[in-house]
């Protein structure tokens, strides 16, 4: 890898961690999931970025 494929794991690790920083704030007991995808999607924008996958939930250990 060259510096900027390096440089670009990077960002994307830190919009990572900033998105499941605002993910664990604003998430609610019984808030919809469609309403939390939605908003971490926005936050995803928000940071310049593109989600590599549509945003996916589960509760506890239930995958989607």
């Amino acid at each position: 890898m060259d510096k900027e494929e390096i440089n670009k794991i990077r960002e994307a690790g830190r919009i990572a961690k900033q998105v499941v920083e605002y993910a664990r704030a604003i998430i609610k007991p019984n808030m919809p999931l469609l309403e939390i995808a939605n908003k971490i999607e926005e936050k995803i924008h928000s940071l310049k970025a593109k989600p590599a996958f549509p945003i996916n939930l589960s509760i506890n250990e239930i995958a989607a």
